[in-house]
């Protein structure tokens, strides 16, 4: 009974482990399920950790805020690095960014896989701003001090996170198979003296 309850145990957790990160990465505009949003203006809040709307329609030219209505820090950083930063926007905290070019600027939030954006300017049939120069701006402004924030340092790629969770998981489950099998080796030696 005991082997039983070690490798359901186990197999629970190491599930356990797999199914939240999976819905975290899975995403959507959200971290929880929430579906995504379509609007037209010049402002993106974070709450609930969503990015909302989801999808912001703007012209080309336009600068946008985005701004932290969530306890939590969330960061906006466009695809590839090409614009946004890494930089922490505390409850409050604002940063904006003009969008010169045409086009579907994508964007995340590091800290929280899964939390994603875009910003469509114009048809959106431009290039997106794969150019560096394509974005301008990106102050982050305290709303505690109304003083600037200094960026913070980018993340890993999110390779080690993943390995970690991954190898976490692996770990589990062996480790579960090991004691099942010290547990059934011990009774069965029990059994043989008796």
């Amino acid at each position: 009974m005991r082997v039983r309850t070690a490798i359901v145990t186990t197999l629970a957790a190491a599930a356990a482990v797999l199914v939240t990160t999976g819905v975290a990465s899975a995403g959507g505009g959200c971290l929880h399920g929430v579906p995504p949003s379509d609007g037209e203006g010049t402002r993106v809040e974070m709450l609930d950790a969503c990015f909302t709307p989801t999808v912001l329609r703007v012209e080309p030219g336009a600068e946008v805020t985005f701004v932290n209505r969530d306890d939590t820090l969330h960061q906006v950083s466009g695809v590839g690095d090409t614009w946004g930063s890494f930089a922490d926007l505390a409850e409050g905290d604002r940063v904006s960014y003009t969008f010169d070019e045409d086009g579907v600027y994508v964007y995340s939030c590091w800290i929280h896989p899964g939390m994603v954006g875009a910003v469509v300017a114009g048809s959106g049939a431009g290039s997106a701003g794969l150019e560096d120069a394509a974005v301008t701006g990106g102050d982050v402004t305290s709303a505690a001090t109304g003083t600037a924030v200094p960026p913070a340092s980018p993340p890993d790629d999110g390779a080690t996170t993943g390995a970690l969770l991954v190898g976490g998981a692996v770990g589990l489950v062996l480790g579960g198979g090991g004691a099942a099998a010290t547990i059934r080796r011990r009774r069965e030696t029990r059994l043989a003296r008796a």
